[in-house]
């Protein structure tokens, strides 16, 4: 039988090794933890039927390296049966402002970004029409 403490340092080295494997491996070890979507901003329309949201997308522990900025549209208190849709995706962290226009009309504003780092956008949603500008 083998004693638990030799048992004990056998799990601890291969352990260490692994973590070691890992590390040498990876530009960035934190890369493959979990990602993570936060609802940064929301802007209710002027007759209170549609909110836009933002989100940002990160895999690490501050803010600093987002992934992807997105926006979506929504029915406020609709709940899961009915949820909204991302109606613009673009890669990287983008201060994103969103104004409506009017109740059903609402411009998604970039500053600073180059439209070719857009991901997918979309024109309209449930009877919401969007535009965008880059500035």
């Amino acid at each position: 039988m083998v004693p638990t403490s030799f048992r004990q340092s056998v799990l601890h080295g291969l352990a260490c090794l692994l973590l070691a494997t890992v590390t040498l491996n990876c530009d960035d070890p934190f890369e493959h933890s979990k990602c993570r979507t936060v609802e940064t901003t929301k802007s209710l329309s002027p007759d209170g039927n549609y909110e836009a949201a933002l989100f940002k997308h990160y895999c690490k522990p501050e803010t600093q390296k987002i992934l992807a900025t997105q926006v979506e549209v929504r029915r406020p208190n609709a709940g899961p049966a009915r949820p909204g849709e991302m109606v613009f995706h673009i890669e990287g962290g983008h201060e994103i402002n969103l104004i409506w226009a009017d109740s059903t009309h609402l411009l998604i504003e970039r500053v600073g970004a180059r439209e070719g780092a857009v991901i997918s956008r979309h024109d309209e949603w449930d009877g919401v029409s969007i535009s965008y500008r880059f500035k």
